[in-house]
This record gives structure tokens, C-alpha cells and sequence, in this order.
């Protein structure tokens, strides 16, 4: 077989691939060294196979590791496929492995590609822009390919681009960012592009093992999720893979290193033959949201997201559309006609989105939607996922729901957020009869943890208590605490429910008088552990956090309701099954929380195009002009440049040179977050040429993109400024500002 391999046996075996068959070897080693497989191609059994990767066995281990057998790539049924290369290399590399492709030199040729019938793809590198002169960032200057791609989306166009230097001047609501990753993780394992791949195959790629060299920094709207993400200095913010939806069109952002790798990679080849096949199957969007009822701030919210909706004085018949064509949407107290409009709408099968439902509104109407019982309660963060893999949740990372609060520091400290929810979703009382377990009864752990008045448990410190209850029948359960508590710093207690040690819920439990904090928990049959456990205490200003338990209630039996699925904890986000549609409630505040801003687009744009929400075509991406090119202006303390960032800890300006291709009036845009002091975040003053544009202040502790003004920009050479403006410390806090890049797009 044309093998030598020292001082070891091996043995084959047949496995389930990526493609089609693939080779596994078993290698058991008995020598004291250490050996490097280093497999390229192997030729068996007249086929040619890639090896996966290389691996360092240590003595007396066992390896297992798969070879790919290369074979052609499978191209899409019922759709041409052009590909866009000035270049003209790829049309040839594409149609030797399989593929029959259209050549495009020139993007004015799109124009005659009818976009039912036809994919477009975007060949790597093909994308060009203006070339930055010595190091100096060009502005202005549209890309040749914007206007015809821009044209093709609207027109229902299904885009796959492949791995590019830049996205600049496209008519895409996402950037690139110098992001190396050799290892990226599914963020959405369901998602087709990643049909038979693991989560291990989108690690150390054959070569050098990097999986992507520019990674999509992740959209806060346009309905973009991210199917696979990387990690980062700070945050999730970029991945190599990521879906928009452009009006009617739709666009895949491949920036895995697909192109480079298609010969040696296997995964490489399965990903692009997955992402057309995925284009393929996609219909041309045609329906809208209408919103019911009307919040001129929830219609500013949706509005930043991309959402294309349509006010109800324009909604269209229900006789006349089908129920999959509109998504229906509420916020905040519904009338009732809304009311009356959504009943009918999930009787025909349609999909309703109510997004932070009053409680006594949504008490109101509950009877006339079929929810007796469940109600909207008060509640507080922070919010946990226990429905990963739900399609709903599809592009929403478990970092887009940990809101922050206000940096405490330079370095970045902060306390959760718990007004990233408000209210929740919760079961109207205990099925049945239940079983009351009295607190003081409890085994008591914690520092300050102690029975009061022989009627009521304490918590002074963190601290548990825990019951042993006897669970005649498996299944979900209701279980309440009756609980009061004492609040600091405006946060209240938060109690969390364990099942055998494991967190089944966690309630916010209000100041006042005892009342009933229900959760729903699955039980297993048996003898199950159960406890109750106090986790955020803390002093703050002379207030003392603490918790009060008095009892906690089990039902007998199972939740009776059907057809609710719960898909974080607290319950701020529900699916109702109702007859044949679907009412989504969705408490999180990704409309009104300023300082998360960010990462609520990131989930509101996912969940709503999980949906299926139109958006409207996006504006493309500021030209930036990066952290690089700035340079500190006079001498003042405190200025730093790294990590992909401009840091000024005390007040001070900054300047870089730029250059204007094509002069007009521009929309200035600054990236970046601040700490607050006294109240107040950083505040930046913007200027071309010594010229003001305008002052921000920078009211994120994350990167976020802030509007400073227009300005009018002749071609030519210009100086770029910043000035931070108030510094100060007030109160043991530094108010300080980190900038990332700052950016102009032509005003149409």
C-alpha cells in the first residue's frame, strides 16, 4: 500500500463521512518516540484521499484520524451558477472540480442574470477598492461591482461570496476585521451550510491549520446571523461565516479560507458545496411584517434593525395572503383590535410576535388568545439560554443576552445588566394540588443563613437551602417559591432553583410582601434533590441585598399546558403553540437598552429573520480609517495604541491623514465605547481639517457605532481629528474612552 510505519500496527475501518466513503485509520503505538503523521495524499484502492489533519501521538496512545476521498463537487439541481472573476481564475479552478460555471469579467453583465434561476458567486478576491495611497485610507470612490450587485439583491439575487480582502463600498451591512482564527466553533450546528460537518472539522485546517485569515465583523441588523463564530480579545464580534438577508435577497459570507484550501481541505470542499446547495433551496422572499399596534420607539427600534414593516392601516387581508407570507407584530399593551386581528391571524396558522407584553394588558386578553394559563410577571436578568439548538435561536450566541452594565474601571469591569429583561413569562399557579415545603425545614448552608421567627428562612450572605421531594411521574413541573427580599443599588435578589445541583431557574424576587415566584423545571422520576440558593449578595451604599424564603411549592403533576416551549430562563422568551400558528413572546429589552446596544441588534436581527422577517436592503459599510493611522496630538498622559484600539485616559486629541477620491458630503461615524464618571460616558468632538463635524458621547462600555454628523468633503488630502472633551473623575470613577476607527459614507 505503499506504507512504512515503524514500530506500530494499524488497522482500517469504513465510517460515515463528510462526503461520501471515507478511510479511518486506527494506529496503536508501542515506541518510545514520538511520531508525527504527516500524510498528504494517500492512493488506495484506486481512489486519492486527503488526510484531515496531522496529529503528534505521545508512546503507548491510541489516534484515530479519517481520510477524505477526493471526488467532485456536487453542484446545486435546478440553478446556473455565475461566477463574478476579473481575474479569470476561478471559473476554470470551479469547472475542474465539478461545477459548470458562467464566467463574469465584468459585474455590468449581471443585468441580464435572471436571479430565480441563477446564483451568483463571488470569486475570492474579486471584490477590489480604491487602494489606500502610502498607508493613507481612500474615501469615496464607489466599488465598480457595487451598483450591479446592489441591483441583483433587490431583484431576489442569492449571493455566495467567497474569501475577500475587503467588503468595502458593498451594499452589505458587515466589514471584515484582521481576525486570524485556527479555530471557529457552529454557532448554529443546524444550519444547512454545516450538513455533515462537526464541530471539529472547523478546526486546524490542513497546512497551516488557519480556518480564515479576515472574518466578518457580526451585524447588528439586516437580519444577519452568524453560523459559525471565532473568539476574540473581548467578545464574539466576528465569525467566517455569516447569512444576511438584503430586502429579498439573500448573501453568504464565506470568509473561511474555502477558495485557498478547495484541493487539500475536505472540509473546505463540503462547505462550498453545502453553501450553494443552501442558496439554491432559498425562495425570493416576498413577505413583510405588519405591526399591530404602535410605539413610535419600538418602530425606531425595528427601524435600526432593518426590519421592513408596514404600519396595520396598511395590512393586507388575511383571505388574501397566507399565513406564512406576514409576521404579525405587537409591543408593549395590545388594543383590541390588535388583539382580535392576532387571534384570527394564528387560527389561519400565522405566525404573532409580541415583544414585552404588558402584564395586565396581556391578563386581559389571555382568555381571547387561549392563555389561561400563563401570565406576564416582573423580572429581572441576567438571562441564560436552555434551548440552544432551537431555530429560533439560530445565530444568537449566549454572549448576545449578557448585558453589561456601566464599565467600572479601565479594565473593563462591569456588573451584569439586569434590566436586559423587565418582565417574564410564567405559569398562573401550581397544576393541581401541590406539596409545601416549609423553609425552615431545609438543610441550611451559607455564612448568614439562619430561620427567622420559626416562620421564614433568611439569607444574609449566599447561602442554599435544600429538600428532598419524592417525583411519582418524569416531566415538567411547576415549582414555586414564595419568597420576599430586600434590594441594592436598585438590583433585587435573585434565587435560584437547582434540580440534583443543576440550575433549572433563577427568579428575581421583588422587595415587600412574600409572594409566589414560579418556574418550570423538568423533574426527573424519583427522589430528586432540590434547592434554593441565593446568589447575588451584595452591599451597595449602605443598602443590604438579602433574600427571605418561606416555602416552596411542587406540583403533583405535571404542567398541563401544552404546546409552550420555553427557550431561556427566566422564561423572557416562549413559544405558544395556539391551534395551527405560533405566538412568540420575547421580553428581552434589546429596544431600549443604549449600552448593549450591539448586541441586541445582533439578537433581534437573528431572532426576527428566524421568523421570517423582511428586512430592507441594507446601506453599505463607512470606509474606515483604522486605529493604526491615528497619532497622538501634543503630549498629554495616558495615550495608548493596541489591542485594536486608541485608549486616551486623559483628555487629549488624536489626528490621521486621509484621502478623498470623490468630494461630496459625508456621514461621519465613530466606533468605539467609554467609561462613564458622574453619570456621564466620554464625549468625542469630531473634525475634517480642523472643522468641527460634531461631538458624540460615546454612551456604550462595548463597541458600538456612533452617528457624529455630515460633512462636506472636497477631493483631495485631509487631516481626520478627535478630541476627547470631558474628562474627569468623579466619585472613584474614570471616565475614559477607547475609539477603534472612525468613518465617512456618501450621502446620497
Amino acid at each position: 500500500m505503499g506504507f512504512i510505519f515503524p514500530s506500530f500496527y494499524f488497522s482500517i475501518f469504513s465510517k460515515s463521512p463528510i462526503g461520501k466513503t471515507c478511510i479511518i485509520f486506527k494506529l496503536f503505538f508501542t515506541s518510545n518516540l514520538i511520531f508525527y503523521i504527516m500524510f498528504s495524499t494517500i492512493f488506495l484502492n484506486g481512489l486519492y484521499y486527503s488526510y484531515k489533519c496531522s496529529i503528534v501521538i505521545m508512546p503507548s496512545q491510541q489516534a484515530t484520524f479519517r481520510v477524505e476521498p477526493r471526488r467532485s463537487i456536487e453542484a446545486p439541481d435546478g440553478v446556473g451558477l455565475t461566477v463574478y472573476d476579473p481575474d479569470g481564475i476561478w471559473a476554470g479552478r470551479l469547472a475542474a472540480e465539478g461545477l459548470r460555471v458562467r464566467p463574469m469579467a465584468s459585474i455590468e453583465a449581471l443585468g441580464a442574470v435572471d436571479p430565480a434561476y441563477n446564483l451568483l458567486i463571488i470569486a475570492p478576491g474579486a471584490l477590489k477598492e480604491a487602494e489606500d495611497r502610502a498607508g493613507v485610507t481612500v474615501v469615496g470612490g464607489e466599488s465598480p461591482v457595487a451598483a450591479g450587485l446592489a441591483d441583483f439583491i433587490r431583484r431576489g439575487g442569492r449571493v455566495l461570496v467567497m474569501e475577500q480582502e475587503t467588503l468595502r463600498g458593498l451594499p452589505l451591512p458587515g466589514t471584515l476585521v484582521d481576525h486570524a482564527s485556527t479555530m471557529t466553533f457552529p454557532l448554529d450546528p443546524s444550519h444547512p451550510v454545516l450538513d455533515g460537518i462537526k464541530a471539529e472539522d472547523l478546526k486546524f485546517w490542513r497546512g497551516d491549520n488557519y480556518v480564515s485569515r479576515k472574518e466578518v465583523r457580526r451585524p447588528t441588523g439586516g437580519g444577519a446571523r452568524t453560523v459559525v463564530i471565532s473568539g476574540g480579545a473581548s467578545a464574539l464580534a466576528q465569525g467566517p461565516v455569516v447569512e444576511l438577508r438584503a430586502g429579498i435577497g439573500a448573501v453568504l459570507l464565506l470568509q473561511a479560507v474555502v477558495g485557498e484550501k478547495l484541493g487539500t481541505e475536505p472540509v473546505a470542499r463540503k462547505l462550498l458545496e453545502n453553501a450553494l446547495a443552501y442558496l439554491a433551496s432559498i425562495g425570493l422572499g416576498t413577505g413583510k411584517p405588519y405591526i399591530l399596534t404602535s410605539d413610535p420607539d419600538f418602530d425606531a427600534a425595528l427601524q435600526r434593525v432593518g426590519v421592513a414593516s408596514l404600519p396595520a392601516s396598511s395590512r393586507i387581508a388575511s383571505s388574501q395572503r397566507l399565513p406564512g407570507d406576514v409576521l404579525l407584530l405587537m409591543h408593549d399593551a395590545a388594543p383590541a383590535a390588535a388583539v382580535r386581528d392576532a387571534a384570527d391571524w394564528l387560527a389561519a396558522g400565522g405566525t404573532v410576535y409580541w415583544h414585552a407584553p404588558e402584564p395586565d394588558a396581556f391578563a386581559a386578553v389571555a382568555a381571547a388568545l387561549g392563555l389561561e394559563g400563563i401570565k406576564v410577571i416582573p423580572a429581572q436578568g441576567p438571562v441564560t439560554i436552555i434551548e440552544r439548538d432551537h431555530p429560533l435561536l439560530a445565530g444568537v450566541s449566549r454572549e448576545d443576552l449578557y448585558f453589561a452594565g456601566p464599565p467600572k474601571s479601565w479594565k473593563r469591569d462591569a456588573d451584569v445588566d439586569v434590566s436586559v429583561v423587565d418582565r417574564a413569562v410564567a405559569p398562573v399557579g401550581v397544576s393541581g394540588d401541590a406539596d409545601r415545603f416549609e423553609a425552615e425545614a431545609m438543610e441550611l448552608t451559607g455564612g448568614i443563613v439562619a430561620v427567622v421567627d420559626d416562620d421564614h428562612v433568611r439569607f444574609a450572605t449566599t447561602g442554599t437551602g435544600t429538600v428532598w421531594v419524592d417525583v411519582a411521574e418524569a416531566g415538567r413541573y411547576v415549582v414555586t417559591v414564595v419568597a420576599s427580599g430586600t434590594a441594592a443599588g436598585g438590583v433585587n435578589p435573585l434565587c435560584g432553583v437547582r434540580v440534583n445541583d443543576v440550575q433549572a431557574g433563577l427568579v428575581s424576587v421583588e422587595p415587600g410582601e412574600f409572594g409566589g415566584y414560579p418556574v418550570v423545571a423538568e423533574l426527573p422520576a424519583g427522589r430528586v434533590k432540590l434547592t434554593v440558593a441565593f446568589v447575588n449578595d451584595q452591599v451597595v451604599a449602605g443598602e443590604d441585598r438579602n433574600l427571605d424564603v418561606d416555602a416552596v411549592l411542587v406540583g403533583r403533576e405535571p404542567w398541563a399546558a401544552e404546546g409552550v416551549e420555553i427557550l431561556t430562563q427566566p422564561a423572557a422568551l416562549a413559544v405558544i403553540r395556539i391551534g395551527k400558528g405560533r405566538l412568540v413572546i420575547d421580553c428581552v429589552r434589546w429596544d431600549t437598552n443604549e449600552l448593549n446596544r450591539a448586541k441586541g441588534g445582533r439578537y433581534a436581527s437573528a431572532l426576527l429573520a428566524n421568523l421570517g422577517a423582511s428586512f430592507v436592503a441594507p446601506q453599505p459599510e463607512p470606509t474606515w480609517v483604522p486605529w493604526t493611522a491615528f497619532e497622538q496630538v501634543g503630549e498629554y498622559p495616558y495615550f495608548g495604541k493596541r489591542n485594536g484600539e486608541v485608549s486616551l485616559f486623559a483628555g487629549g486629541a488624536i489626528a490621521a491623514p486621509f484621502e478623498c477620491a470623490d468630494g461630496g458630503v459625508y456621514s461621519v461615524f465613530v466606533r468605539g465605547r467609554s467609561t462613564p464618571a458622574g453619570g456621564e460616558f466620554a464625549k468625542l468632538e469630531v473634525s475634517v481639517d480642523g472643522e468641527i463635524v460634531g461631538e458624540v458621547e460615546m454612551a456604550s462600555g462595548s463597541d458600538r457605532v456612533f452617528v457624529v454628523g455630515t460633512a462636506a468633503v472636497a477631493e483631495g488630502a485631509h487631516t481626520l481629528g478627535a478630541r476627547f472633551t470631558n474628562d474627569a473623575q468623579v466619585g472613584g470613577q474614570d471616565r475614559n474612552v477607547w475609539i477603534r476607527e472612525i468613518g465617512f459614507r456618501r450621502v446620497e
